[in-house]
């Protein structure tokens, strides 16, 4: 496994062009789509209210979609009020980390040309680009599940103190889940099934991939909005 560290021009040239991408003409527009709306009307209430554990819509309790979203954009609405481009911020700043940690994970891989030219590709890609510049939770969560996923083949394949990389397997999970609900770990966790199954690699899994621990992680974060 490469392990080059991350050059900073490249993350540098990274970060300016995936911002300029996800964030020029943000708020420009109107919200466009259903669930926009009523996810940015959904942050605005928990915003006005003060209240951080009860989402509403129209005043009625809304619990469509978790709360992790609408604390993102209650924030966002606290540092630029409330507008279109709030409401999609938190999108476009995940969209940006994606891009990022897409590059980071490439680089440590197969180093930093194939790191930079996949972080292009995927900045470049129509629908990763759209979900960033809406008011919408897919691209908070594809973060997160790709953020699990990532951390999952780290965790097993670095020695050391590398394998404490594993933890944001259960921790990007959890944090999904929080995002859309079961598909946040359904996801990861049928992926990593598939590839355990296919290599045999469950004794490995079971020494360096806190399974006990991690559950227990992932329930202790995402398990108090479920119950």
């Amino acid at each position: 496994m490469d392990r080059l560290a991350p050059p900073p021009i490249h993350l540098l040239l990274l970060f300016l062009l995936s911002s300029l991408l996800f964030f020029i003409g943000l708020g420009g527009m109107g919200l466009t789509d259903r669930d926009e709306g009523r996810n940015a009307e959904a942050g605005r209430e928990m915003f006005a209210s003060g209240d951080l554990l009860t989402p509403t819509f129209n005043g009625e309790l809304r619990v469509a979609k978790p709360v992790f979203v609408y604390w993102l954009m209650t924030l966002s609405y606290h540092v630029f009020g409330v507008n279109e481009f709030a409401a999609r911020f938190p999108s476009a700043l995940f969209g940006v980390a994606l891009i990022l940690m897409h590059y980071v994970f490439l680089t440590k891989l197969r180093g930093p040309t194939v790191g930079l030219y996949g972080a292009l590709m995927l900045l470049l890609n129509i629908e990763i680009l759209a979900l960033g510049r809406m008011a919408i939770t897919d691209s908070v969560l594809i973060f997160f599940t790709t953020l699990s996923l990532y951390s999952f083949w780290l965790g097993l394949q670095e020695p050391g103190s590398g394998r404490h990389w594993i933890w944001g397997f259960y921790v990007g999970m959890a944090l999904a889940t929080l995002t859309k609900g079961p598909v946040g770990f359904a996801v990861p966790l049928i992926t990593v099934l598939l590839y355990l199954a296919a290599t045999r690699r469950w004794q490995l899994f079971w020494e360096r991939g806190v399974p006990l621990a991690g559950t227990l992680l992932f329930f202790i974060l995402a398990g108090p909005w479920y119950t």
